[in-house]
């Protein structure tokens, strides 16, 4: 058999080695098939790590040729194309009306500079803010608060 995916040729001992792979292992999920075929091969990149990604497509192509059967993913993969939702922050630039010695010591001030600052503070709490002259972080009870 000349079967050839992912720059490596598939004989067909190395096929019915697949199945049974999936056979004794499958139930662990694709993952550790990709991980064990890759070690039995000694299948590995330029920089010796196993090529685990290129197993794991080679697997995938193989399944939809019909000549193996694939247990069911085990969690949702993330496919070509994906892209992490980034949400813009939350932030308050409310004045703060009281003067800061009476918030407490737990306040801290640090310039936030960018844009990317403000992206790293989502997702944290904005009870507070201070605004002169540019962009302010204020920690307040361990919560952190961009203006």
């Amino acid at each position: 058999m000349g079967l050839f995916i992912r720059n490596r040729r598939i004989s067909e001992s190395e096929l019915i080695a697949i199945r049974g792979l999936i056979r004794e292992e499958g139930k662990l999920g694709r993952t550790h098939l990709s991980r064990q075929l890759c070690r039995l091969w000694d299948w590995r990149q330029a920089n010796r790590s196993y090529r685990e990604i290129a197993c794991r497509d080679l697997l995938r192509q193989l399944e939809a040729r019909g000549l193996i059967e694939l247990p069911k993913a085990l969690c949702a993969a993330r496919r070509p194309g994906y892209k992490s939702q980034v949400q813009t922050p939350c932030l308050s630039t409310d004045p703060v009306e009281v003067p800061l010695q009476e918030i407490g010591p737990e306040v801290q001030i640090v310039p936030v500079e960018s844009a990317l600052e403000r992206q790293r503070l989502n997702g944290m709490s904005s009870s507070a803010g201070v605004r002169s002259g540019g962009v302010w972080a204020c920690d307040i009870w361990s919560t952190t608060t961009a203006c």
